[in-house]
């Protein structure tokens, strides 16, 4: 890193991948990189991350006001966001977060973030995927609540074992500017019924577990969609796990 020479007052976009040791190592080399717009860090190991090493990573971005796409893949990325986006103003467009370990996470580790997750009023994208760990009711109604309240949103991405069809119908109806949901949950009737009254939702993915939905609702969501008179209407993009029943056909 010595030979690149990355204090560099242009670089925009930073990707470390390794160990946390390897990255920590790293980080005196590089410098102020005051134009750094996107950052992306990837720890692959399972094991937690030691607190010491947590808040000197979160530290370290912290140095970063312009940052506009954060994309942490590591156990304890969401402790780590927290401390970033503490502070009450920041330009962050795209959150882009996975947890690395399969096993249930504890609920203190997500609530400092989707309570500073409300400073974040330019995001517009946000994913989090936690791999095979299913989560408390409690924790997946936080994390609605939390989305449900950022003025800008438009895309989201949630991987999230315990969500439902119910999770999915209330993000859809409370996210005003939401255009693009993908999420490991089914869909139903009524998210067909939502998808009609809302022209301005364009792509809708529903993965890993199969929906069920009538035929005739179908059909309505897409005479509506392609009704040439309404200029405020959005072609839809529909997918559905395999195994997903279409009824009254």
């Amino acid at each position: 890193m010595k030979a690149i020479g990355l204090q560099s007052e242009s670089l925009k976009t930073l990707i470390l991948h390794g160990t946390s040791k390897k990255i920590l190592r790293a980080l005196p080399q590089l410098g102020f990189l005051p134009s750094l717009e996107t950052i992306e860090i990837v720890v692959p190991s399972k094991r937690t991350l030691s607190r010491t090493t947590q808040d000197d990573l979160a530290k370290w971005l912290m140095f970063f006001p312009n940052l506009v796409n954060i994309k942490l893949h590591c156990t304890d990325c969401g402790y780590i966001l927290h401390k970033v986006i503490g502070r009450s103003a920041n330009v962050i467009e795209k959150i882009n977060l996975v947890v690395t370990r399969k096993e249930e996470l504890p609920s203190y580790r997500f609530d400092l973030l989707f309570t500073n997750l409300l400073n974040c009023e330019e995001l517009k994208e946000f994913t989090l995927i936690n791999y095979g760990a299913q989560w408390h009711q409690t924790d997946i109604l936080k994390c609605l609540s939390a989305l449900q309240q950022l003025p800008s949103l438009k895309k989201i991405k949630l991987e999230l074992g315990g969500l439902t069809d119910t999770h999915i119908n209330q993000l859809l109806k409370s996210c005003k500017t939401l255009t693009n949901l993908n999420v490991t949950a089914p869909i139903n009737d009524n998210t067909i019924d939502i998808l009609i009254a809302r022209p301005s939702i364009r792509r809708l993915k529903s993965c890993l577990y199969p929906s069920a939905v009538s035929a005739g609702n179908v059909y309505d969501l897409l005479s509506a969609r392609d009704r040439p008179e309404n200029d405020d209407m959005y072609p839809i993009n529909l997918t559905l796990e395999s195994g997903s029943i279409i009824t009254g056909m």
